[in-house]
């Protein structure tokens, strides 16, 4: 596709997605932490999900590995997995009624959880990190002035991260080819299309992401946005494939676009990618929340006998 036609396109169909770079200190903080993650082993790994929408269809390991960090007794339902976070800060003010025990189990505060030092140390500089790209996301949300009524203006407050380390092509010998790209621009795909679920409505997603300089020959780290299929546009829109450079950078999903549009991620030849993507996740989704749901459905049972 030409430039022009890809700038125009961008901006009649995907002017809520937006990239930019996110500077040195960012990609420091980011880099630092999920090396240590990584080394001290036990905290990035595969999920085994299911394969497709129905039980029926069995269930796989992803190509990706993850871990999740965000506040206290958060949780992230992801392809049908729950998912829950290693906590980023200490405060254990909202959730004194559990017992110490429990508190322990699930990972309410790193000291409760007797992380480590240096683990406390990296969960708490992706919080920092967290605090950045909210303003961040603040001020591209303005400088964007889209005509949206308030109520489609989305959260950018961001209450976890999942941390996803993807290998390339070149090593992933067993990734998918995306069905979009063919011939010299044919690509792999690292994570298939989806739409980020169990979010708050319109809120913001940010994804910091960095990879290693490449060769320029090889085919690079790319994300994908199209219309969900079963909305059915008219005029269908096209879909668009976006390069991510090395180094570091961040990427927006603004406002309704998450719930209009759905991405990818395309497996770059060379170099490790690693990302880090913020979201705002649905109230009621919290480790208690989750308990008490549980205690009233024991009862529920209970009480029919």
């Amino acid at each position: 596709m030409e430039d022009k036609s890809f700038v125009a396109i961008t901006n009649m169909y995907y002017k809520n997605a937006l990239i930019t770079e996110s500077g040195g200190v960012l990609n420091d903080q980011f880099l630092s932490s999920f090396t240590s993650l990584l080394n001290t082993g036990g905290f990035l790994t595969p999920d085994i999900v299911l394969a497709g929408k129905r039980e029926s269809a069995g269930w796989s390991k992803t190509f990706v590995e993850r871990t999740l960090v965000g506040d206290a007794g958060g949780t992230y339902k992801y392809l049908g997995l729950r998912i829950y976070a290693h906590p980023w800060n200490d405060d254990i003010s909202s959730v004194t009624t559990l017992e110490s025990k429990v508190k322990i189990l699930i990972g309410y505060t790193g000291t409760d959880a007797q992380y480590s030092d240096n683990i406390l140390s990296q969960f708490r500089k992706i919080h920092q990190a967290n605090e950045t790209i909210k303003a961040k996301s603040h001020q591209h949300q303005t400088q964007l002035n889209l005509d949206l009524p308030p109520s489609h203006r989305g959260s950018n407050s961001y209450s976890l991260t999942l941390i996803n380390r993807m290998l390339p092509s070149s090593i992933k010998k067993d990734l998918k080819t995306d069905a979009q790209t063919s011939g010299k621009n044919e690509s792999k795909t690292s994570v298939s299309w989806h739409t980020d679920s169990g979010l708050q409505d319109y809120s913001t997603i940010a994804v910091w992401h960095h990879h290693e300089k490449v060769s320029s020959s090889s085919n690079p780290w790319r994300i994908s946005l199209r219309p969900i299929p079963s909305l059915n546009s008219t005029p269908p829109i096209p879909a668009i494939i976006m390069n991510l450079e090395s180094g570091g950078g961040l990427y927006y999903i603004f406002d309704e676009m998450n719930l209009r549009f759905e991405h990818a991620v395309l497996s770059g030849r060379e170099g490790v990618r690693w990302s880090s993507t913020h979201r705002v996740t649905k109230e009621g989704g919290k480790y208690e929340d989750i308990l008490g749901e549980c205690w009233r459905g024991k009862k529920e049972w209970a009480s029919s006998y």
